[in-house]
């Protein structure tokens, strides 16, 4: 132990924190606001064994109960600086705001985060006044390693960000990466950081309605600090994957969020959530593969926890036919991120480009046990199901993916699928749906039940009118194996970049 550091002194934590983190509800009692605080720092007991962490939701204590966006703003802050720790693995942000509300213990939520150290946290708002308290707990034993309470006005809230990661880092006896405590904040403007943290909770919902919210919070917080550049990075974030959610143009969207990652890189090289917003909008918005491929890794350079980028660069190395590679992404997004619903549904995909169809399978149904609202999921287990001749199963996924009156056409075509006698009506139902449904899920349908002239005609519709987000990733899909010969479906490949990795991808 350094002879510099102050005296630590043993304490276990108690058993109502061991026993349910969110029953106690309070790390420790706070009563009003005083002058800073400082608890006592915990014994550290195993640093050199500490490997992992995680950063759980900070309760919101405040009298109103209005400040839950602000506490997980100060969480989130903290998982990203955190996540630039060179030796040491952090869950991302998904996987531990699931515990939000949930009457689990440490362990429990350790074991399922596959952690050896927990930080929890509260935060308590009245005014301008703050009261933060931070815990850093070694599950193992059950010892607290360190602990805080910072009484400050929220103007400090930043200096209160760095002195928490220091403490931690210091804790664990680790080093950051150089600078890595000073990147994330990027503005002294409390109004333009309020809305900023009120943005992330928008972006994190993943609704039209949120998305559109989350662009106008990050144009109040630019408002008022025109030079913050994790707020236009967040207004890039937000423009990469809005027209999976809306119907807004996608060459628009395209350039929105590149030129405000464009001015969050200018402000600051270094964030790796404006490298991560160019690699989606190349990869979704432009379909160019190569360039989204240097932007994540652009963006894992910067930061290596980035669960999110590992995800996206599966998806574009998925795309590109590299296989293997995607899934070593995919495995070590899982790693920082085992709850991600995201993730989990990008696993299936990779598998399902793989012709792992009992694995695909097997993903799938894991995930929309858990989550069965999961229209994305839901899509994609539809559709390995038509690969699988599993025509039961594929009629539930329609009904469970589509509205009533979009299902009952999709229905047709997979008993089409199941009896080639109901062929012609299948088609006309397809003849239907154009407009309803994106060109490239039409074309998916036309080939599974062998119209391989529909097929190609929809796919020839998706690239002419533009960049349909999901083409790239429906080319390497088994359905349109039969479709490879045909020069037409070589054309729209080349033309969108896929043409070689299609060639790598294995038989069916």
């Amino acid at each position: 132990m350094r002879s510099s550091e102050p005296e630590r002194v043993v304490m276990q934590a108690g058993p109502a924190r061991l026993a349910g983190v969110f029953g106690a509800g309070i790390l420790v009692a706070l009563v009003g606001f005083g002058a800073y605080t400082m608890v006592s720092p915990r014994a550290l007991v195993r640093p050199e064994a500490i490997q992992s962490i995680a950063v759980l939701p900070f309760n919101d204590l405040s009298a109103a109960q209005d400040q839950a966006y602000f506490a997980d703003g100060v969480t989130e802050e903290l998982i990203n600086r955190l996540a630039r720790l060179d030796e040491i693995r952090v869950a991302a942000r998904a996987s531990s705001f699931q515990f939000r509300d949930r009457d689990a213990g440490v362990e429990e939520i350790a074991r399922q985060l596959g952690v050896e150290a927990v930080v929890e946290g509260s935060v308590r708002r009245d005014g301008d006044r703050l009261r933060v308290t931070v815990e850093l707990v070694d599950v193992a034993s059950g010892f607290q390693i360190w602990s805080e309470t910072y009484d400050r006005t929220v103007d400090d809230i930043f200096a209160i960000q760095d002195e928490i990661s220091t403490a931690i880092v210091d804790a664990l006896r680790v080093q950051l990466i150089p600078g890595a405590s000073r990147l994330r904040a990027g503005t002294s403007n409390v109004r333009a950081h309020d809305a900023y943290l009120l943005g992330l909770a928008r972006w994190h919902a993943r609704t039209e309605e949120d998305l559109r919210r989350a662009l106008e919070y990050f144009q109040e917080a630019l408002a008022e600090d025109d030079t913050y550049a994790p707020a236009y990075a967040g207004l890039a974030l937000t423009w990469a994957v809005l027209p999976a959610y809306s119907d807004v143009p996608v060459d628009s969207a395209a350039e929105l969020g590149s030129a405000a990652a464009a001015r969050a890189l200018a402000l600051n090289a270094q964030q790796a959530e404006a490298h991560a917003a160019i690699g989606q909008i190349a990869q979704g918005l432009e379909w160019n593969l190569e360039a989204a491929e240097m932007a994540y890794r652009r963006a894992l350079e910067f930061q290596p926890n980035y669960a999110t980028a590992h995800q996206w660069y599966a998806e574009t190395l998925t795309m590109m036919g590299r296989l293997s590679e995607a899934r070593q992404e995919i495995d070590r997004a899982l790693d920082l991120d085992p709850l991600s619903v995201a993730a989990r549904t990008t696993l299936a995909d990779v598998l399902t480009a793989s012709r792992d169809h009992g694995g695909a399978r097997a993903a799938y149904r894991r995930l929309l046990t858990e989550n069965p609202g999961n229209v994305i999921a839901q899509t994609g287990y539809l559709f390995l199901c038509l690969v699988t001749d599993d025509h039961e199963e594929a009629i539930t996924g329609a009904r469970a993916a589509y509205p009533p009156s979009v299902a009952a056409g999709v229905v047709e075509v997979i008993r089409a699928d199941a009896d080639p006698s109901r062929r012609e009506p299948a088609l006309r139902h397809l003849e239907r749906l154009q407009g309803v449904l994106p060109p490239g899920q039409l074309a998916l349908l036309h080939a599974s039940i062998g119209d391989r002239e529909g097929a190609i005609q929809r796919l020839e519709q998706a690239y002419e009118e533009g960049p349909e987000p999901n083409l790239p990733f429906y080319l390497v899909h088994p359905l349109f194996d039969p479709l490879r010969a045909d020069p037409r479906f070589g054309t729209i490949a080349e033309g969108i970049g896929v043409e070689a990795p299609l060639a790598r991808l294995p038989a069916a």
